[in-house]
């Protein structure tokens, strides 16, 4: 009886023995065993968000933009690349196990790269990554107000239209304007004086130069104002009325009016002088 107890325990093993050394040739198959083929392991899903600094909206230009995986063992070539959606939405689909280095290409952006682990079969949610504006360019121009002295130009306001980069003039009208590469168009502005703009184009780690200066010219404005007549005269005398405008010391009306009872008229930022008159008047009683 016990020899063939023995027997049997003999060739129970030697049939393990064979099974496990068959087995050995066979590839692993589990989806969650890191020996398996990486096209059959399992994967996950890795998202997130790119957050631009204050004043800066996804336009076109960074519309252009991705974010990279690069494998840990192998950071030359981008594993996995995703665009940025129109609100700086990035992800990766299908990313297998392993860590990986997180890499941002945005235009005129920039934002450190960093270590990613990604769990067997599982999600990554990265959440927001803020960038940061590449201050890499500037614009140096001259802006002047129309007919004041040479170093009466200090303090105009200098802005780049929709963005956040802005300088204030010299007492000269020069200016400096730190920004990244792009086409701008600058707005220049001082109280009492109108508005000018300008468009200017931005190369990458170079001072830009305007080519000419920006000239403010006088603000509109509005004179009213009434006819009185004389004690007995009545509104028939207001016709064929004509008000007249000088510039201070000008031989010449830069305005002429004829009115009837009362005008407006929009005129520049100036020192004036007004004049009314006629030829005849009507008087009392007078056909």
């Amino acid at each position: 009886m016990r020899s063939w107890n023995g027997l049997t325990a003999n060739l129970v093993t030697a049939v393990t023995l064979l099974v496990a050394a068959g087995c050995s040739d066979v590839p692993a198959s589990n989806p969650f065993d890191p020996r398996t083929p990486a096209a059959q392991q399992a994967t996950g899903r890795v998202a997130g968000t790119l957050t631009l600094p204050v004043g800066f909206a996804w336009d076109e230009a960074r519309a252009d933009g991705t974010v990279e995986l690069r494998a840990a063992q192998a950071p030359a070539e981008a594993a996995f690349t995703s665009a940025v959606d129109s609100e700086g939405g990035f992800a990766f689909e299908g990313v297998v196990a392993g860590t990986y280095l997180v890499l941002f290409r945005v235009p005129t952006m920039a934002a450190d790269p960093f270590a990613l682990v990604v769990p067997q079969g599982e999600g990554v949610a990265i959440g927001e990554v803020s960038l940061r504006a590449v201050l890499d360019a500037a614009i140096q121009g001259v802006a002047r107000r129309r007919g004041a002295g040479p170093d009466e130009h200090g303090a105009i306001f200098v802005q780049a239209v929709g963005k956040p980069f802005n300088a204030l003039t010299n007492a000269d009208g020069s200016f400096r304007m730190v920004v990244t590469q792009g086409t701008y168009t600058l707005r220049a502005s001082a109280d009492g004086y109108g508005s000018a703009e300008r468009v200017i184009e931005v190369v990458a780690g170079e001072d830009t130069r305007m080519v000419e200066a920006i000239e403010l010219g006088g603000a509109p404005a509005s004179l009213r104002g009434a006819v009185v007549l004389p004690g007995g005269f009545d509104e028939r005398s207001l016709e064929g009325l004509v008000v007249e405008l000088f510039a201070l010391g000008a031989a010449e009306p830069t305005r002429t009016e004829t009115v009837s009872r009362a005008s407006g008229a929009a005129v520049r930022c100036r020192s004036w002088a007004a004049s009314a008159s006629r030829t005849s008047t009507r008087a009392p009683g007078a056909s």
